[in-house]
Protein backbone atom coordinates (compact mmCIF):
# COMPACT_ATOMS: atom_id res chain seq x y z
CA UNK A 1 0.00 0.00 0.00
CA UNK A 2 2.83 2.28 0.79
CA UNK A 3 4.72 1.77 -2.58
CA UNK A 4 1.47 2.57 -4.41
CA UNK A 5 0.91 5.86 -2.16
CA UNK A 6 4.32 6.89 -3.53
CA UNK A 7 3.96 6.48 -7.19
CA UNK A 8 0.51 7.95 -6.48
CA UNK A 9 1.86 11.06 -5.43
CA UNK A 10 4.99 10.56 -7.95
CA UNK A 11 2.29 10.74 -10.83
CA UNK A 12 0.25 13.66 -9.17
CA UNK A 13 3.46 15.39 -8.86
CA UNK A 14 4.39 14.28 -12.78
CA UNK A 15 0.78 16.37 -13.52
CA UNK A 16 1.52 19.22 -11.45
CA UNK A 17 4.96 19.82 -13.09
CA UNK A 18 3.01 19.93 -16.27
CA UNK A 19 0.79 21.81 -15.18
CA UNK A 20 3.06 24.58 -13.59
CA UNK A 21 4.69 24.12 -17.19
CA UNK A 22 8.37 23.32 -15.64
CA UNK A 23 11.94 23.25 -17.87
CA UNK A 24 12.00 19.67 -18.25
CA UNK A 25 12.18 19.62 -22.13
CA UNK A 26 15.23 21.50 -21.67
CA UNK A 27 16.24 18.80 -19.86
CA UNK A 28 15.34 15.84 -22.19
CA UNK A 29 17.77 17.50 -24.82
CA UNK A 30 14.80 18.68 -27.42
Amino acid sequence: LIFSQMVRMLDILAEYLKYRQFPFQRLDGS
